[in-house]
């Protein structure tokens, strides 16, 4: 959506050169920057980062800056009923009300054997041998995490579970050394809360960088649980931040550092310890930090430009989904006596469609 070149002098994005003239007043980027904005906070976090880029020019927009804008609204009118689907699923299990649904398991992985879930321990019975199999199946944009990645399981209503992906994008900002940090929290698999922020220091290092970004997102993790554990709490519900919540990231020196805290070493102490807050966070059993493959990271929408095809990709991990399509089958489903609760949220709803 933003493309952007690694020659700082044929960056489209970058400052105001000296014999650039500013953009004039009947020109209202300032109006469309104040439109993207609200709208990349509410239901489009897939233009955050664009927005984010083309804010940072507010006071001395070019030329080359609106057209950036223009290009992103280019791209919500060819998506312009996307938006993010929050579903409704009954407590149902095997056709029965009032008790826990059946979790997704792929049978095939077990010889096609129907394959239980215990309540709260994570754990997948095989009723043909009892087998006692870990479960280990996380979502993602390639599919599903497997394998010996030790991760918070899901509980039998993947809608109660929170999870978060954070990631840093090294030198995002060439122009003034600066990263970006960005974050999303997902509950029932669909985003929640997410940002994109240029980090306020310089980073020295990648390494350095995703600390500063994992910062940001355990402390937006914190106020989540600390939330949602009122809300439950006050409504009567089971809690669900009893365990800790997953955090996923993809530098492992970065989690390497988060196990073992604060290193006075050479290539570490110039950080500063406020952000090792994240490992006194995974002591106390608030969150857990994770290893990640890159291309799963679903944050890494947040952090840089993204090619059409993994843009799509993370956006469909987001469940970033077009609202027509869902509410041609609802419509048909409930022609046939089978209505599906949903709700999606986008742009028109907002007042940004036709």
């Amino acid at each position: 959506m933003i493309g952007r070149s690694l020659d700082l002098k044929k960056d489209p994005f970058r400052p105001r050169d000296d014999d650039e003239d500013v953009l004039e007043a009947e020109v209202p980027y300032l109006s469309a920057i104040g439109a993207l904005l609200y709208l990349a906070q509410c239901t489009r976090p897939d233009i955050s980062f664009a927005v984010n880029l083309l804010a940072r020019h507010s006071s001395a927009p070019t030329q080359r800056h609106w057209t950036g804008i223009k290009t992103i609204f280019r791209y919500l009118k060819g998506t312009i009923d996307m938006g993010l689907f929050y579903p409704y699923r009954e407590s149902r299990k095997y056709g029965k009300m009032g008790e826990e649904p059946m979790p997704f398991v792929d049978t095939a992985e077990y010889g096609g054997r129907p394959v239980d879930t215990g309540p709260s321990t994570g754990r997948r019975t095989d009723r043909a041998n009892c087998a006692d199999v870990r479960r280990s199946d996380v979502f993602l944009p390639s599919g599903r995490i497997t394998g010996s990645i030790s991760i918070t399981p899901y509980s039998q209503n993947p809608s109660d579970v929170l999870v978060g992906f954070a990631d840093a994008g090294y030198l995002s900002d060439p122009h003034k050394g600066r990263s970006q940090s960005g974050y999303v929290f997902t509950m029932g698999n669909t985003a929640i809360s997410w940002r994109s922020t240029k980090q306020t220091l310089v980073a020295t290092s990648s390494n350095h960088a995703e600390i500063i970004a994992l910062h940001e997102a355990v402390r937006e993790c914190i106020w989540l649980r600390s939330i949602i554990g009122h809300i439950r709490s006050t409504c009567g519900l089971r809690s669900t931040t009893d365990e800790p919540t997953s955090i996923y990231e993809d530098n492992a020196a970065c989690i390497e550092q988060m196990k073992q805290g604060f290193i006075k070493g050479d290539n570490t102490k110039h950080i500063a310890p406020k952000y090792f807050y994240n490992q006194q966070q995974q002591s106390l059993l608030k969150i857990q930090v994770n290893q990640v493959r890159s291309e799963d990271n679903v944050a890494d929408l947040f952090t840089k430009s993204c090619l059409n095809p993994h843009l799509r990709s993370m956006s469909r991990a987001l469940v970033l989904e077009d609202g027509t399509a869902r509410r041609g089958v609802a419509d048909g489903n409930s022609r046939q006596g089978k209505a599906r609760p949903m709700m999606v949220v986008h742009e028109k709803t907002l007042g940004f469609g036709n």
